[in-house]
């Protein structure tokens, strides 16, 4: 019953040549489901951006004279092109590949507990300190990408003050 008992029945070769068929129709599938995912998150993922653009362009107009000399207009401008990109990769990108991923897990998970349920259990004991490491990691991921924003809205200040000078003279 299994593989086992294929790979004691038949010729090596023969299982050679499954275990080839299975792989190639694994990889077929699993790039089918990305394309699959990509183009129907395309759409939302778009109509989405375009939303909070609108809507945080109209924002920006209600802004007090005080907030926009205050934070600068290549602060503003950088914030409203970075912070919408970044929001459409956190949210609308992340949830399809999490769901994605979701599925994954759920398939290669009955897998294992069909193959060995003990063999799975020890396994699965490896979760709780990945999950720790990566929430460490997304923290310090969190501050570097704090930071290099602050430095793209100094650099796009420059260049707005820059341009905004030339077309003077």
């Amino acid at each position: 019953v299994g593989l086992r008992a294929i790979q004691d029945q038949a010729p090596p070769l023969e299982v050679l040549g499954w275990l080839c068929l299975i792989t190639l129709v694994a990889i077929f599938l699993k790039n089918a489901s990305d394309v699959v995912r990509k183009v129907s998150f395309l759409r939302v993922e778009q109509a989405t951006t375009e939303a909070l653009r609108r809507d945080l362009f109209a924002r920006v107009l209600e802004f007090p004279l005080a907030t926009v000399h205050r934070m600068g207009s290549g602060q503003l401008l950088a914030r409203i092109v970075s912070d919408v990109e970044l929001v459409k990769q956190l949210t609308i990108n992340n949830a399809a590949v999490f769901i994605h991923n979701l599925l994954l897990i759920l398939v290669f998970l009955g897998i294992c507990l069909w193959q060995s349920v003990q063999l799975s259990a020890a396994t699965l004991l490896i979760v709780p300190p990945l999950a720790l490491l990566t929430a460490k990691l997304s923290s310090r991921l969190r501050r570097q990408s704090a930071r290099a924003q602050a430095r793209i809205a100094e650099l796009t200040a420059a260049l707005n003050e820059t341009l905004s000078g030339i077309r003077i003279v």
